[in-house]
Protein backbone atom coordinates (compact mmCIF):
# COMPACT_ATOMS: atom_id res chain seq x y z
CA UNK A 1 0.00 0.00 0.00
CA UNK A 2 1.38 3.56 -0.97
CA UNK A 3 2.34 5.77 2.40
CA UNK A 4 2.20 2.41 4.69
CA UNK A 5 5.43 2.95 5.02
CA UNK A 6 5.72 7.29 4.87
CA UNK A 7 6.58 8.83 8.53
CA UNK A 8 3.45 9.89 10.68
CA UNK A 9 4.86 13.20 10.60
CA UNK A 10 4.99 13.67 6.65
CA UNK A 11 1.49 11.14 6.01
CA UNK A 12 -0.23 13.91 8.41
CA UNK A 13 1.03 16.63 6.75
CA UNK A 14 -0.29 15.04 3.20
CA UNK A 15 -3.66 14.45 4.59
CA UNK A 16 -3.58 17.88 6.36
CA UNK A 17 -3.13 19.36 2.56
CA UNK A 18 -5.92 16.91 1.11
CA UNK A 19 -8.66 17.91 4.20
CA UNK A 20 -8.54 22.09 3.19
CA UNK A 21 -9.08 22.82 6.92
CA UNK A 22 -12.64 21.40 6.61
CA UNK A 23 -14.85 21.80 9.63
CA UNK A 24 -15.86 18.19 10.67
CA UNK A 25 -19.65 17.78 11.32
CA UNK A 26 -20.96 15.33 14.26
CA UNK A 27 -22.32 12.74 13.32
CA UNK A 28 -23.01 14.05 9.79
CA UNK A 29 -19.47 13.57 8.67
CA UNK A 30 -19.94 9.77 9.46
CA UNK A 31 -22.78 8.64 7.59
CA UNK A 32 -22.71 10.98 4.12
CA UNK A 33 -26.29 11.13 4.30
CA UNK A 34 -26.68 14.75 3.36
CA UNK A 35 -23.24 15.55 2.21
CA UNK A 36 -20.02 12.98 0.82
CA UNK A 37 -18.60 11.36 3.53
CA UNK A 38 -15.91 13.07 5.31
CA UNK A 39 -12.11 12.94 3.92
CA UNK A 40 -10.88 12.11 7.24
CA UNK A 41 -13.05 9.04 7.38
CA UNK A 42 -12.08 8.33 3.65
CA UNK A 43 -8.22 8.11 4.63
CA UNK A 44 -9.18 6.35 8.16
CA UNK A 45 -10.54 3.42 6.27
CA UNK A 46 -7.78 3.20 3.83
CA UNK A 47 -5.47 0.84 6.50
CA UNK A 48 -4.79 0.45 9.90
CA UNK A 49 -1.17 2.85 9.93
CA UNK A 50 -3.15 5.35 8.06
CA UNK A 51 -6.54 4.85 10.36
CA UNK A 52 -3.92 5.53 13.33
CA UNK A 53 -2.04 8.06 11.35
CA UNK A 54 -5.68 10.42 10.96
CA UNK A 55 -6.57 9.54 14.18
CA UNK A 56 -3.41 11.13 15.87
CA UNK A 57 -3.23 13.69 13.67
CA UNK A 58 -4.30 16.38 15.94
CA UNK A 59 -4.54 19.22 13.82
CA UNK A 60 -6.93 17.26 11.48
CA UNK A 61 -9.56 17.67 14.52
CA UNK A 62 -9.32 21.52 15.43
CA UNK A 63 -12.44 22.67 13.99
CA UNK A 64 -15.70 20.59 15.21
CA UNK A 65 -19.50 21.44 14.66
CA UNK A 66 -22.22 19.34 16.69
CA UNK A 67 -25.90 18.97 15.21
CA UNK A 68 -27.77 18.65 18.20
CA UNK A 69 -30.74 17.29 16.54
CA UNK A 70 -28.85 14.15 16.35
CA UNK A 71 -29.67 11.60 19.48
CA UNK A 72 -26.41 10.17 19.40
CA UNK A 73 -24.52 13.72 19.63
CA UNK A 74 -22.94 13.62 22.62
CA UNK A 75 -21.56 9.85 22.58
CA UNK A 76 -20.19 10.72 19.17
CA UNK A 77 -18.74 13.93 20.34
CA UNK A 78 -16.64 11.97 23.11
CA UNK A 79 -14.95 10.09 20.74
CA UNK A 80 -13.79 12.56 18.43
CA UNK A 81 -13.15 16.26 20.70
CA UNK A 82 -10.54 14.00 22.60
CA UNK A 83 -8.53 13.56 19.19
CA UNK A 84 -7.59 17.22 18.90
CA UNK A 85 -5.02 16.59 21.67
CA UNK A 86 -5.19 20.00 23.33
CA UNK A 87 -4.50 21.92 20.34
CA UNK A 88 -6.25 25.21 19.74
CA UNK A 89 -9.91 23.52 19.41
CA UNK A 90 -12.89 25.71 17.04
CA UNK A 91 -15.68 24.36 18.76
CA UNK A 92 -19.79 24.94 17.44
CA UNK A 93 -22.95 23.09 18.06
CA UNK A 94 -26.30 24.44 16.88
CA UNK A 95 -29.83 23.25 16.11
CA UNK A 96 -31.22 23.22 12.76
CA UNK A 97 -33.53 25.41 13.54
CA UNK A 98 -35.78 28.13 15.94
CA UNK A 99 -38.52 26.26 17.79
CA UNK A 100 -41.50 26.76 19.83
CA UNK A 101 -40.30 24.45 22.40
CA UNK A 102 -36.85 23.23 23.71
CA UNK A 103 -36.09 19.54 23.47
CA UNK A 104 -35.40 17.86 26.39
CA UNK A 105 -31.81 16.31 25.27
CA UNK A 106 -29.33 17.26 25.66
CA UNK A 107 -29.84 18.48 29.29
CA UNK A 108 -27.94 21.47 30.47
CA UNK A 109 -25.85 19.16 32.97
CA UNK A 110 -24.36 17.16 29.77
CA UNK A 111 -23.81 19.62 27.53
CA UNK A 112 -21.49 21.64 29.79
CA UNK A 113 -20.02 18.62 31.51
CA UNK A 114 -19.10 16.58 28.60
CA UNK A 115 -18.33 19.09 25.63
CA UNK A 116 -17.58 22.57 27.27
CA UNK A 117 -15.80 22.13 30.51
CA UNK A 118 -13.07 19.21 29.34
CA UNK A 119 -11.93 21.84 27.03
CA UNK A 120 -12.07 24.94 28.30
CA UNK A 121 -8.84 25.40 28.53
CA UNK A 122 -8.18 25.00 24.47
CA UNK A 123 -11.22 26.54 23.08
CA UNK A 124 -10.43 29.42 20.77
CA UNK A 125 -13.78 29.61 19.37
CA UNK A 126 -17.12 28.49 21.01
CA UNK A 127 -20.06 29.31 18.60
CA UNK A 128 -23.28 27.91 20.15
CA UNK A 129 -26.97 27.92 18.72
CA UNK A 130 -28.48 26.26 21.71
CA UNK A 131 -32.21 25.46 23.05
CA UNK A 132 -33.21 28.18 25.71
CA UNK A 133 -32.66 25.80 28.72
CA UNK A 134 -28.75 25.65 27.94
CA UNK A 135 -28.99 29.39 28.00
CA UNK A 136 -28.29 30.36 31.07
CA UNK A 137 -26.59 27.76 32.41
CA UNK A 138 -23.54 28.53 30.10
CA UNK A 139 -23.52 32.16 30.67
CA UNK A 140 -23.21 31.22 34.18
CA UNK A 141 -19.82 28.89 33.47
CA UNK A 142 -18.55 31.59 31.25
CA UNK A 143 -17.80 33.70 34.36
CA UNK A 144 -17.12 30.99 36.98
CA UNK A 145 -14.78 28.88 34.30
CA UNK A 146 -11.63 30.45 32.73
CA UNK A 147 -11.14 30.36 29.13
CA UNK A 148 -7.72 31.19 28.31
CA UNK A 149 -7.63 30.98 24.65
CA UNK A 150 -11.23 31.91 23.79
CA UNK A 151 -10.85 34.39 20.89
CA UNK A 152 -14.15 33.98 19.65
CA UNK A 153 -18.13 33.63 21.84
CA UNK A 154 -21.64 33.41 19.64
CA UNK A 155 -24.13 32.48 21.63
CA UNK A 156 -27.59 32.55 19.79
CA UNK A 157 -30.95 31.01 21.38
CA UNK A 158 -32.57 28.52 19.05
CA UNK A 159 -36.00 28.20 21.36
CA UNK A 160 -38.46 30.39 22.90
CA UNK A 161 -37.55 31.86 26.35
CA UNK A 162 -36.70 35.00 28.04
CA UNK A 163 -34.12 35.51 30.81
CA UNK A 164 -36.13 37.22 33.93
CA UNK A 165 -33.26 37.49 36.75
CA UNK A 166 -29.28 36.80 36.20
CA UNK A 167 -26.35 37.19 38.55
CA UNK A 168 -23.05 36.32 38.60
CA UNK A 169 -19.73 37.25 40.22
CA UNK A 170 -18.54 40.75 39.08
CA UNK A 171 -15.39 40.15 41.02
CA UNK A 172 -14.56 37.62 37.95
CA UNK A 173 -12.15 38.82 35.37
CA UNK A 174 -13.67 39.22 31.66
CA UNK A 175 -13.71 36.52 29.57
CA UNK A 176 -10.43 36.96 26.89
CA UNK A 177 -12.47 37.42 23.49
CA UNK A 178 -11.97 39.66 20.58
CA UNK A 179 -15.41 38.22 18.80
CA UNK A 180 -18.75 39.01 20.66
CA UNK A 181 -22.14 37.70 19.20
CA UNK A 182 -25.03 37.11 20.62
CA UNK A 183 -28.72 36.73 20.25
CA UNK A 184 -30.38 36.06 23.64
CA UNK A 185 -33.54 37.15 25.19
CA UNK A 186 -33.70 39.31 27.88
CA UNK A 187 -36.48 40.95 30.24
CA UNK A 188 -36.68 44.63 29.85
CA UNK A 189 -35.23 45.72 33.37
CA UNK A 190 -32.67 43.77 32.74
CA UNK A 191 -31.97 44.87 29.25
CA UNK A 192 -30.55 48.61 30.82
CA UNK A 193 -27.41 46.69 32.32
CA UNK A 194 -27.05 43.61 30.00
CA UNK A 195 -26.76 43.13 25.84
CA UNK A 196 -26.87 39.39 26.43
CA UNK A 197 -23.73 39.45 29.16
CA UNK A 198 -23.59 41.59 31.88
CA UNK A 199 -21.99 45.01 30.25
CA UNK A 200 -19.03 44.71 33.33
CA UNK A 201 -18.03 41.11 32.36
CA UNK A 202 -17.09 41.67 28.60
CA UNK A 203 -13.55 42.75 27.44
CA UNK A 204 -14.88 46.00 25.50
CA UNK A 205 -11.76 47.19 25.03
CA UNK A 206 -10.19 44.98 23.05
CA UNK A 207 -13.04 43.39 20.88
CA UNK A 208 -12.56 43.86 17.24
CA UNK A 209 -16.37 42.38 16.19
CA UNK A 210 -19.59 42.33 18.17
CA UNK A 211 -22.56 41.49 17.10
CA UNK A 212 -26.10 41.84 19.03
CA UNK A 213 -29.28 40.68 17.08
CA UNK A 214 -31.42 41.21 20.09
CA UNK A 215 -32.93 44.96 20.16
CA UNK A 216 -31.08 46.98 22.55
CA UNK A 217 -31.62 50.89 23.79
CA UNK A 218 -29.20 53.36 21.53
CA UNK A 219 -27.56 54.96 24.53
CA UNK A 220 -26.53 51.16 24.96
CA UNK A 221 -25.03 50.96 22.01
CA UNK A 222 -23.49 54.16 21.95
CA UNK A 223 -21.97 53.25 25.44
CA UNK A 224 -20.54 49.85 23.51
CA UNK A 225 -18.91 51.88 21.09
CA UNK A 226 -17.01 54.50 22.93
CA UNK A 227 -15.91 51.91 24.98
CA UNK A 228 -14.16 49.59 21.92
CA UNK A 229 -12.29 51.88 20.17
CA UNK A 230 -10.14 48.59 18.39
CA UNK A 231 -13.84 47.66 16.90
CA UNK A 232 -13.75 46.65 13.56
CA UNK A 233 -17.08 45.59 12.72
CA UNK A 234 -20.45 45.74 14.15
CA UNK A 235 -24.43 44.51 14.21
CA UNK A 236 -26.67 45.78 16.18
CA UNK A 237 -30.44 45.86 16.62
CA UNK A 238 -31.97 48.72 18.07
CA UNK A 239 -35.09 49.56 19.87
CA UNK A 240 -37.40 52.36 19.36
CA UNK A 241 -35.81 55.86 19.94
CA UNK A 242 -37.67 59.35 20.22
CA UNK A 243 -35.98 62.32 18.90
CA UNK A 244 -33.08 64.23 19.51
CA UNK A 245 -30.98 65.22 21.37
CA UNK A 246 -29.22 61.76 21.48
CA UNK A 247 -25.51 62.08 23.01
CA UNK A 248 -22.78 63.33 21.71
CA UNK A 249 -21.02 62.20 18.44
CA UNK A 250 -19.30 60.00 18.44
CA UNK A 251 -16.05 58.21 16.80
CA UNK A 252 -15.29 55.10 15.61
CA UNK A 253 -11.64 55.03 13.92
CA UNK A 254 -11.42 51.65 12.94
CA UNK A 255 -14.78 50.93 12.40
CA UNK A 256 -15.10 48.74 8.83
CA UNK A 257 -18.15 47.15 8.95
CA UNK A 258 -21.21 48.43 10.44
CA UNK A 259 -24.68 46.85 9.99
CA UNK A 260 -27.61 48.50 11.86
CA UNK A 261 -31.21 47.13 12.07
CA UNK A 262 -33.99 49.41 13.28
CA UNK A 263 -37.62 48.61 14.28
CA UNK A 264 -39.07 52.23 13.00
CA UNK A 265 -38.84 54.46 9.71
CA UNK A 266 -38.36 57.64 11.94
CA UNK A 267 -35.12 59.71 13.45
CA UNK A 268 -32.68 56.80 11.79
CA UNK A 269 -30.96 59.07 9.19
CA UNK A 270 -30.93 61.95 12.04
CA UNK A 271 -29.54 59.78 14.27
CA UNK A 272 -27.05 58.87 11.86
CA UNK A 273 -26.05 62.03 10.77
CA UNK A 274 -25.90 63.63 14.55
CA UNK A 275 -24.36 60.62 16.69
CA UNK A 276 -21.38 58.98 14.51
CA UNK A 277 -18.59 59.76 12.70
CA UNK A 278 -16.91 56.58 11.00
CA UNK A 279 -13.32 57.61 8.99
CA UNK A 280 -12.58 54.12 8.05
CA UNK A 281 -16.04 52.50 7.52
CA UNK A 282 -15.80 50.36 4.06
CA UNK A 283 -19.40 48.36 4.60
CA UNK A 284 -22.38 49.54 5.59
CA UNK A 285 -26.23 48.19 5.71
CA UNK A 286 -29.05 50.15 6.75
CA UNK A 287 -32.25 47.61 7.83
CA UNK A 288 -35.76 47.72 8.84
CA UNK A 289 -38.20 44.61 9.82
CA UNK A 290 -40.83 46.64 7.88
CA UNK A 291 -42.00 49.93 5.41
CA UNK A 292 -38.79 50.64 4.06
CA UNK A 293 -36.33 53.05 4.71
CA UNK A 294 -35.74 55.25 1.53
CA UNK A 295 -32.32 57.42 0.44
CA UNK A 296 -33.04 61.30 2.58
CA UNK A 297 -31.20 64.07 2.67
CA UNK A 298 -30.10 63.52 5.66
CA UNK A 299 -28.35 60.17 4.92
CA UNK A 300 -26.53 61.70 2.28
CA UNK A 301 -25.20 64.44 4.32
CA UNK A 302 -24.03 61.89 6.73
CA UNK A 303 -22.50 59.18 3.80
CA UNK A 304 -20.87 62.35 2.14
CA UNK A 305 -19.48 64.23 5.68
CA UNK A 306 -19.33 61.92 8.15
CA UNK A 307 -17.97 58.75 6.30
CA UNK A 308 -14.75 58.30 5.27
CA UNK A 309 -13.59 57.80 1.17
CA UNK A 310 -13.30 54.13 1.76
CA UNK A 311 -17.00 52.93 1.43
CA UNK A 312 -17.15 49.96 -0.99
CA UNK A 313 -20.65 47.87 0.61
CA UNK A 314 -24.01 50.20 0.94
CA UNK A 315 -27.51 49.39 1.33
CA UNK A 316 -30.31 50.95 2.15
CA UNK A 317 -33.72 49.09 3.00
CA UNK A 318 -36.79 50.52 0.73
CA UNK A 319 -40.13 49.95 -0.39
CA UNK A 320 -43.15 51.81 0.49
CA UNK A 321 -43.74 54.93 -1.66
CA UNK A 322 -44.56 57.52 1.30
CA UNK A 323 -40.44 56.73 2.02
CA UNK A 324 -39.10 58.68 -0.91
CA UNK A 325 -35.95 59.32 -2.47
CA UNK A 326 -36.48 63.22 -1.12
CA UNK A 327 -32.71 64.56 -1.88
CA UNK A 328 -31.72 66.53 -4.60
CA UNK A 329 -30.07 65.13 -7.83
CA UNK A 330 -27.00 67.47 -6.90
CA UNK A 331 -26.33 66.30 -3.58
CA UNK A 332 -26.58 62.05 -4.55
CA UNK A 333 -23.92 63.08 -6.72
CA UNK A 334 -21.77 64.22 -4.28
CA UNK A 335 -22.13 61.39 -2.99
CA UNK A 336 -21.51 58.98 -5.65
CA UNK A 337 -18.25 61.53 -6.21
CA UNK A 338 -16.73 61.21 -2.87
CA UNK A 339 -17.26 56.58 -2.82
CA UNK A 340 -16.07 56.45 -6.76
CA UNK A 341 -13.41 54.71 -6.99
CA UNK A 342 -13.96 52.83 -3.44
CA UNK A 343 -17.70 51.79 -4.33
CA UNK A 344 -18.04 47.72 -5.53
CA UNK A 345 -21.33 47.06 -4.47
CA UNK A 346 -24.46 49.22 -4.19
CA UNK A 347 -28.28 48.62 -3.32
CA UNK A 348 -29.98 51.62 -4.39
CA UNK A 349 -33.81 52.68 -3.60
CA UNK A 350 -34.61 54.72 -6.28
CA UNK A 351 -38.66 55.32 -6.07
CA UNK A 352 -39.40 59.29 -6.19
CA UNK A 353 -42.04 61.67 -6.05
CA UNK A 354 -40.76 64.52 -5.33
CA UNK A 355 -37.22 64.79 -8.22
CA UNK A 356 -36.70 62.49 -11.05
CA UNK A 357 -33.18 60.33 -10.83
CA UNK A 358 -32.79 61.37 -14.65
CA UNK A 359 -32.63 58.63 -17.29
CA UNK A 360 -28.93 60.21 -18.18
CA UNK A 361 -27.66 59.53 -14.72
CA UNK A 362 -28.98 55.72 -14.48
CA UNK A 363 -27.07 55.25 -17.52
CA UNK A 364 -23.98 56.70 -16.34
CA UNK A 365 -24.06 53.99 -13.00
CA UNK A 366 -25.38 51.28 -15.13
CA UNK A 367 -22.25 51.81 -17.49
CA UNK A 368 -19.78 52.41 -14.48
CA UNK A 369 -19.10 55.91 -16.09
CA UNK A 370 -19.81 57.55 -12.84
CA UNK A 371 -18.24 55.02 -10.14
CA UNK A 372 -15.37 52.38 -12.62
CA UNK A 373 -15.13 50.06 -9.44
CA UNK A 374 -18.91 49.24 -9.00
CA UNK A 375 -19.18 45.23 -9.67
CA UNK A 376 -22.52 44.67 -8.06
CA UNK A 377 -26.05 46.61 -8.54
CA UNK A 378 -28.99 46.73 -7.53
CA UNK A 379 -32.14 49.23 -8.77
CA UNK A 380 -34.91 49.14 -6.78
CA UNK A 381 -38.09 50.34 -8.16
CA UNK A 382 -37.16 51.57 -11.44
CA UNK A 383 -40.09 51.62 -13.01
CA UNK A 384 -42.20 54.76 -10.90
CA UNK A 385 -43.59 57.25 -12.11
CA UNK A 386 -44.91 54.49 -14.76
CA UNK A 387 -42.67 55.20 -17.83
CA UNK A 388 -40.09 52.53 -19.35
CA UNK A 389 -37.57 55.50 -19.75
CA UNK A 390 -35.46 54.41 -16.93
CA UNK A 391 -35.47 50.25 -17.70
CA UNK A 392 -33.83 51.73 -21.55
CA UNK A 393 -31.60 53.52 -19.89
CA UNK A 394 -30.28 50.30 -18.24
CA UNK A 395 -30.01 48.74 -21.50
CA UNK A 396 -28.26 51.69 -22.58
CA UNK A 397 -25.99 51.33 -20.04
CA UNK A 398 -25.15 47.85 -19.63
CA UNK A 399 -24.04 48.39 -24.16
CA UNK A 400 -21.87 51.09 -23.04
CA UNK A 401 -20.02 49.43 -20.46
CA UNK A 402 -19.39 46.41 -22.68
CA UNK A 403 -18.16 48.82 -25.29
CA UNK A 404 -15.86 50.65 -23.16
CA UNK A 405 -12.78 49.73 -21.63
CA UNK A 406 -14.10 49.78 -18.53
CA UNK A 407 -15.61 46.44 -18.75
CA UNK A 408 -19.84 45.43 -17.35
CA UNK A 409 -20.44 44.59 -14.03
CA UNK A 410 -20.54 41.40 -12.84
CA UNK A 411 -23.92 41.82 -11.25
CA UNK A 412 -26.84 43.59 -11.80
CA UNK A 413 -30.35 43.08 -10.36
CA UNK A 414 -33.40 45.63 -11.23
CA UNK A 415 -36.58 45.51 -9.03
CA UNK A 416 -39.47 46.97 -10.25
CA UNK A 417 -43.22 47.34 -9.12
CA UNK A 418 -46.47 47.77 -10.43
CA UNK A 419 -49.92 47.96 -9.69
CA UNK A 420 -51.53 44.46 -11.73
CA UNK A 421 -53.00 47.70 -14.24
CA UNK A 422 -49.72 48.49 -15.82
CA UNK A 423 -48.52 44.81 -15.60
CA UNK A 424 -48.42 43.95 -19.08
CA UNK A 425 -45.95 46.36 -20.87
CA UNK A 426 -43.50 46.32 -17.44
CA UNK A 427 -43.13 42.44 -17.88
CA UNK A 428 -42.90 42.72 -21.59
CA UNK A 429 -39.67 45.24 -21.38
CA UNK A 430 -38.39 43.55 -18.72
CA UNK A 431 -38.37 39.80 -20.39
CA UNK A 432 -36.85 41.37 -23.88
CA UNK A 433 -34.25 43.14 -21.42
CA UNK A 434 -33.39 39.07 -19.84
CA UNK A 435 -33.25 37.72 -23.30
CA UNK A 436 -31.00 40.49 -24.76
CA UNK A 437 -28.24 39.98 -21.77
CA UNK A 438 -28.70 36.41 -21.71
CA UNK A 439 -25.49 35.90 -22.94
CA UNK A 440 -23.57 38.98 -21.89
CA UNK A 441 -21.57 36.95 -19.44
CA UNK A 442 -23.00 39.71 -17.06
CA UNK A 443 -25.32 38.30 -13.76
CA UNK A 444 -28.57 39.81 -15.10
CA UNK A 445 -31.91 39.31 -12.66
CA UNK A 446 -35.22 40.99 -13.10
CA UNK A 447 -37.58 40.97 -10.00
CA UNK A 448 -41.25 42.15 -10.46
CA UNK A 449 -43.71 42.28 -7.62
CA UNK A 450 -46.88 43.43 -6.71
CA UNK A 451 -46.65 46.21 -4.07
CA UNK A 452 -49.33 44.11 -1.90
CA UNK A 453 -46.99 40.96 -2.28
CA UNK A 454 -43.23 42.39 -1.90
CA UNK A 455 -41.28 41.31 1.04
CA UNK A 456 -38.45 43.11 2.26
CA UNK A 457 -36.98 40.09 3.73
CA UNK A 458 -36.72 38.13 0.54
CA UNK A 459 -34.68 41.54 -0.94
CA UNK A 460 -32.46 41.74 2.02
CA UNK A 461 -31.74 37.90 1.85
CA UNK A 462 -31.35 37.96 -1.58
CA UNK A 463 -28.34 40.76 -1.23
CA UNK A 464 -26.78 39.23 1.64
CA UNK A 465 -27.29 35.72 0.90
CA UNK A 466 -28.76 35.14 4.45
CA UNK A 467 -31.45 36.96 6.63
CA UNK A 468 -31.09 38.24 10.35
Amino acid sequence: MWGAELPFDILGSIFLLCIDNRQFIVPQSFSGSRVPVDPRIVLSCVCSYWRSVALRTSALWRDILLELDSPQVIFVANQVLPRAQGRPLRLAARRSRFQNRAPPNPSPEDFINTIIVPYAQHLKALELFVPFPLIKPILALIHKVRFPALEVLSLRQASVGTITSFSVDTTSPPINVKTLELDVRWSKPLLENSVGLPLGMAPWSQLTTFVNLNAMPIRTFAGILSLCPLLESCAVYLEFFNGPPWFPQITAAFLERLHIRFTHTTWWDQFLKESFSLPSIRDLALKVDKEGLGWTSELNDFLCNQCGSQLERLYVASRENRYVFDTGLRNFESFLQKHAFSLRQLYLPMFTQTIIFDVESIRRLVSRELCPCLERLWLENLNWPPSLDRLSAVAEGVKDSMNSTRGALRELHVICYYHHLVNRPVEKAMNAMIQEFSSTGIKFRVSHFDYKNFNLATQEKDWFGYLV
